[in-house]
């Protein structure tokens, strides 16, 4: 861990990560959401009369932080103070970059890293539904045939193959967490539905269109118990193959010159293991999956029952209080 951080604050500045907490925190991510999303689109940078104009309608809408606590911006100070301060509070932290051209018009550029990290963020502000898609399938097939081996996917290049079937296993077991993730979400909102039309709109409109019929349908047609058990058994099977261990070997040290033949080997051996364990998550995730499907149903059962009851109630107070309306007061 402290050799990441070191890199990472060999790329960024330690205040790159402070703009985003504070009692400005709010002011500055839409501040580089307009920035960035209008970067985007300009090859040859922003001029900093256009970024400042930007900032400028975003520190309009939030006026309500005029009076939040920060030096760099005061309660007295203009909207378009107020947006210079945040501008060079934000180039100063790294999030931008400035160019002065020979004609002293000055360009503004969105940094690579903060590009990463505000998409990054988007992804948490706006989760999508995630899509089970055909990674896991490929790594079986990859990987397996039948439960051996698949001699003919892994004879040309098999340290290649290895890592791309490492690199697909992480990202379809992040599909599996994340769709796990979407689950709990709707879950949650189902909870909090307070009339029939919601409920059932989150059932059928957004639940069943956007994860039964998409990726947990996938999930299902995908027979993955089956194929993972396979994979398992090939991989095995390929922790003895010699030739194939030997072919791995030699494109490690192809790449890496400096190491020796006994840590190529090790690092093959390494690979084939973290193979083996990611296989071995998966079903219990997708088992994990099941449970929350069931559990959101009988939840969704359960909301709408209570609701139905509960607008079945409130109608029989209303029709008495007017029944009782017309007996005493007739005419």
């Amino acid at each position: 861990m402290t050799v990441f951080a070191a890199q990472l604050f060999r790329e960024v500045r330690p205040d790159f990560f402070r703009v985003l907490a504070g009692p400005l925190a709010r002011l500055y991510v839409d501040a580089l959401d307009a920035l960035e999303r209008e970067a985007s689109h300009r090859n040859q940078g922003l001029d900093r009369a256009e970024a400042l104009a930007l900032v400028e309608q975003v520190v309009e809408q939030h006026e309500d932080l005029a009076d939040a606590s920060d030096e760099l911006v005061s309660a007295e100070a203009t909207n378009r103070e107020r947006a210079r301060a945040v501008l060079d509070t934000l180039r100063a932290a790294g999030w931008l970059q400035e160019e002065e051209r020979s004609d002293w018009q000055k360009l503004m550029f969105f940094d690579p890293s903060g590009t990463v990290l505000l998409q990054a963020l988007r992804r948490i502000a706006f989760p999508e539904a995630a899509v089970f898609s055909d990674k896991l399938v490929n790594v079986c097939a990859t990987l397996s045939r039948g439960g051996e081996v698949n001699l003919d996917a892994l004879h040309e290049e098999p340290w290649a193959q290895v890592e791309t079937c490492v690199a697909n296993l992480q990202a379809g077991l992040a599909e599996l967490r994340g769709m796990q993730k979407s689950i709990e979400r709707h879950t949650k909102q189902q909870l909090a539905a307070t009339s029939l039309k919601e409920n059932l709109a989150l059932l059928y409109d957004q639940f069943a269109e956007r994860i039964g019929r998409t990726c947990y349908a996938h999930l299902v047609h995908a027979r993955l118990p089956t194929k993972l058990s396979e994979t398992q058994r090939a991989l095995e099977n390929l922790s003895s193959h010699a030739e194939l261990l030997t072919k791995m070997q030699s494109e490690v040290m192809r790449r890496e010159p400096a190491l020796s033949p006994e840590t190529a080997m090790a690092r093959v051996r390494l690979r084939i293991n973290e193979l083996e364990e990611m296989l071995q998550q998966i079903e219990p995730l997708a088992d994990t999956i099941d449970r929350r499907m069931a559990e959101f149903a009988r939840r969704s059962q359960a909301r709408f029952r209570y609701l139905q009851e509960t607008t079945s109630e409130n109608r029989a107070r209303v029709q008495t209080f007017f029944e009782t309306l017309n007996q005493n007061f007739s005419g």
